[in-house]
């Protein structure tokens, strides 16, 4: 049999013509009919992969050219969820923050609670203002909505509102937050902790002779926490007046590790996979950033800057980045936090910044000549974008910047790969009241009278 079937009918058909053989013209209306249904199931296939994939239109979601993939995959674009959630004329949103798929709004008429995927309200705090009329702080956890205003610190349920607890503390206090734990710092430094879901007191140290002089959280993992979020783990890091790195226990406050290391004369302390890095003044009056290695009990000074160059950050597991000014401009080095290696110099043409480290890649928020810039460097360094606006890391592959348009106010909200430097504008965001928040899912933004929240598309 031919391995064409219409040839074969064909075929049929023109025998049909000078030999009357019975049911050819059947075979020829068959053939027709097979030549149709594989068409028609052809086009059925086609239909079936692209509504499997999601797509409900035959035109194109983007008209930028399909890009190389990467891990983590990009960010292609941002569609709004649900309606923005109005306020009545004459109030604004002045703040916005996410947790998870929860979206936090602040205003005049207090805190509404948002489900991120659907738009709908979940729940409401009405917090108390200060005598003095000063804000109110939010920081939103999986576990707990931090709310701090007249009232103090007071704990509420992250999703409904629900009123969770308040600690005891006098307005003098320091609060460090994490994602379990409260811990309040009195003015003797003294430290008390708290459960974060119903305020209940865990555990508590008295200052003693060598009270201490900074403390916060060990950071874990290969990347700087998300914009806004709490920090985990249970390792709390505290300096002491004399010098001395004591780890305790987040949750019970049990004395872990303590090592001997030298006074910071910078209150400005570091702490990132198991070491901790604090300034002191050395030699000549320069700044020595000392590396404390709370796991291997070692101390040592591992870089000296000049004075004014105190400008540094973890990078990177065992590793610190500390923006240098020199001669012919400013530099990025990295040295091993073990003994103090370069590891790596690269140029800085904007100078120092807020940096933060994810995967190796490096994130630079500087202001310079009264306009803020992104600069994003890659795995090797290498500089790969620099944009006018502000913004952060969504994700290890993914930087956010928001560039505004200094006529109308209106921002752009665009997506560049820390991979490769590969840029997408995702859309247009209306002028700002406050700041925006992220996280890898979701951006949302206090747009005057309108809370706004987009979904990310990858």
């Amino acid at each position: 049999m031919p391995a064409d079937l219409d040839d074969f009918y064909a075929a049929l058909a023109r025998q049909a013509d000078t030999t009357p053989l019975a049911g050819v013209a059947d075979a020829r209306r068959r053939g027709q009919v097979r030549k149709r249904n594989r068409a028609l199931a052809t086009a059925a296939a086609v239909l079936l992969v692209i509504a499997g994939a999601g797509v409900v239109t035959w035109q194109r979601r983007h008209a930028e050219p399909i890009l190389p993939a990467t891990d983590p995959a990009r960010i292609r674009g941002m569609e709004p969820v649900g309606e923005p959630l109005r306020l009545p004329d004459g109030q604004s949103w002045s703040t916005a923050r996410i947790s998870g798929t929860t979206v936090y709004g602040l205003s005049e008429a207090g805190v509404r609670i948002v489900d991120a995927n659907t738009g709908e309200q979940t729940g409401t705090v009405n917090p108390a203002r200060s005598a003095s009329g000063s804000g109110v702080d939010l920081y939103a956890g999986p576990h707990a909505l931090f709310v701090h205003g007249g009232e103090g610190a007071v704990f509420h349920d992250p999703v409904t509102g629900a009123r969770l607890g308040k600690p005891d503390h006098t307005s003098g206090d320091r609060l460090l937050l994490h994602d379990e734990v409260i811990v309040e710092r009195d003015i003797d430094g003294g430290l008390t902790a708290f459960d974060i879901t119903d305020a209940r007191q865990l555990w508590s140290a008295p200052a003693g002779a060598d009270p201490l002089v900074a403390f916060g959280t060990m950071r874990t993992g290969p990347g700087s926490p998300s914009q806004h979020a709490l920090p985990t783990g249970d390792r709390l890091v505290v300096v002491t007046g004399k010098g001395d790195v004591v780890i305790r226990d987040i949750r019970t406050g049990a004395v872990r590790t303590t090592v001997p290391a030298a006074r910071p004369d910078s209150m400005y302390m570091e702490a990132h996979d198991g070491v901790v890095y604090t300034a002191e003044r050395v030699d000549g009056g320069r700044w020595g950033i000392r590396a404390t290695d709370t796991d291997a009990g070692s101390s040592v000074v591992v870089r000296k800057v000049a004075d004014g160059n105190l400008s540094y950050f973890p990078c990177g597991s065992r590793r610190l980045c500390i923006y240098e000014k020199r001669a012919a401009g400013y530099v990025l080095v990295t040295v091993d936090a073990t003994d103090g290696r370069v590891l790596r110099e690269v140029p800085a043409p904007r100078g120092a910044g807020d940096a933060t480290e994810r995967a190796g890649r490096i994130m630079t928020s500087v202001l310079a000549d009264s306009e803020n810039w992104i600069v994003v460097l890659g795995e090797d360094g290498r500089q790969l974008a620099d944009v006018p606006g502000t913004g952060g890391f969504i994700d290890d592959g993914n930087v956010l910047a928001l560039v505004r348009d200094g006529g109308t106010g209106q921002l752009t909200a665009r997506a560049i790969s820390a991979v490769d430097g590969r840029q997408i504008d995702l859309g247009t965001v209306p002028a700002l009241s406050g700041d925006c928040a992220w996280t890898a899912g979701h951006l949302v933004c206090p747009t005057g009278t309108e809370l706004r929240i987009w979904r990310f598309v990858r």
